[in-house]
């Protein structure tokens, strides 16, 4: 039935890791992402009016994506966003292009636009549903055109995940000769339909088909009410960037008690809110390190003792450490600093994050860790090919 498928410490004596080094000597990027984006968005004020001149004239694609990579490119290394105008104001849209890591940068630029661009444009991270609208949706590639109407849909959920068949009789020549092809088509029509940051957290798993199911089926008009009975959520959050930023997911390992080098081997429990990051750190994979230190972004972690922790309460001291030190670095460095994830050790207790600027969380940490009464702490960059260096 199915053509094709798929889814989408440092104590300084004691630690055993020999490449740790001292702060001082630390690497930092020219350009934080935290100082790109303040340049980025006073050029925007300036040169702005140049692109809505081009939206109001219908200018040809390229000239405007031109314009937009002139605005875009002081912050981004890529630029992918869309623009378009709706009633008296127009829309700049931020898209993630299939990299969930994109989601936590674009949200911040988004967060930081001045008030000046904001009389102006509607500024969104990730693409949008059309809602009704999507019934009329057309999308020509080559000699293939595939309209939204023509799209027979089937889904099953599983913890939250929606398993998708997919039948559509124009798209059979495709799916055949350039089955990418067939999924990029189709990724664009499922981002038109329930939004692009649903789509991509929530679907698992795509199964292209020869003839249709025989059980009655869905249209892509229809699927975002799917989405939001499954889901418990309404139109609204299924397209709100900071609800998805919240996500935490929640893990064990089968620490290593013996692990002293801060390398995360002796986790026992943790959450995180960017899995991808995580996922490519424990599988020796720099992915989504480069790509944010591409934009003058690093993603880290901070490790420091838990051996002065001996109580009935040592649980709950922990976590109250962690929750103390994070608390003082976003009440201080909100612009610098970004929570996203913690985890506990045998030896050693982590608080991950990522930073937008990171010379000012590594010259704010010293005093923290003293006021909490910590010996040393240490950071380290969320690649293993990368050393770990003592801030105290």
């Amino acid at each position: 039935m199915g053509l094709f498928n798929k889814s989408k410490n440092d104590r300084q004596s004691n630690l055993a890791d020999p490449s740790t080094k001292k702060y001082t000597e630390f690497p930092f990027v020219d350009r934080s992402f935290r100082i790109r984006v303040d340049e980025c968005w006073k050029n925007f004020v300036k040169e702005e009016a140049v692109l809505r001149q081009l939206i109001d004239s219908k200018a040809d694609r390229e000239q405007i994506s031109e314009e937009i990579h002139k605005l875009l490119s002081p912050a981004f290394a890529g630029t992918y966003a869309e623009v378009g105008r709706k009633g008296d104001k127009y829309d700049l849209i931020l898209s993630l292009e299939g990299d969930w890591a994109r989601l936590f940068s674009r949200a911040y630029f988004k967060d930081r636009a001045p008030k000046e661009v904001l009389e102006h444009w509607n500024i969104y991270v990730g693409r949008q549903s059309d809602g009704n609208a999507i019934d009329q949706f057309q999308i020509v590639m080559g000699e293939n055109s595939v309209c939204a109407s023509d799209i027979r849909l089937w889904t099953e959920w599983e913890n939250g995940q929606a398993m998708l068949s997919v039948y559509c009789e124009n798209m059979l020549p495709l799916i055949k000769g350039n089955v990418n092809a067939a999924y990029q088509l189709l990724y664009i029509l499922l981002d038109q339909a329930i939004g692009e940051l649903a789509e991509m957290k929530f679907v698992a798993d795509i199964n292209f088909l020869d003839k249709p199911l025989n059980r009655p089926s869905i249209s892509l008009m229809e699927i975002m009410d799917d989405f939001v009975s499954n889901l418990s959520m309404t139109r609204e959050q299924l397209l709100d960037s900071n609800r998805y930023i919240d996500m935490y997911s929640a893990y064990r390992m089968n620490p290593h008690e013996e692990s002293k080098d801060g390398m995360r081997w002796d986790i026992i429990s943790g959450s995180t809110c960017i899995l991808p990051m995580m996922d490519d750190f424990y599988r020796e994979k720099t992915y989504i390190t480069d790509s944010l230190e591409e934009d003058g972004i690093v993603g880290g972690y901070l490790f420091y003792p838990l051996d002065t922790i001996e109580s009935d309460s040592r649980g709950t001291q922990i976590l109250d450490l962690r929750d103390a030190i994070t608390a003082e670095l976003e009440k201080s460095l909100p612009d610098s600093f970004m929570f996203v994830g913690g985890a506990t050790g045998v030896n050693f207790g982590y608080i991950d994050f990522i930073a937008w600027d990171l010379r000012d969380i590594l010259e704010a940490i010293p005093k923290i860790a003293e006021k909490h009464g910590l010996s040393w702490i240490s950071f380290r960059k969320f690649r293993q090919d990368s050393e770990s260096y003592s801030i105290k």
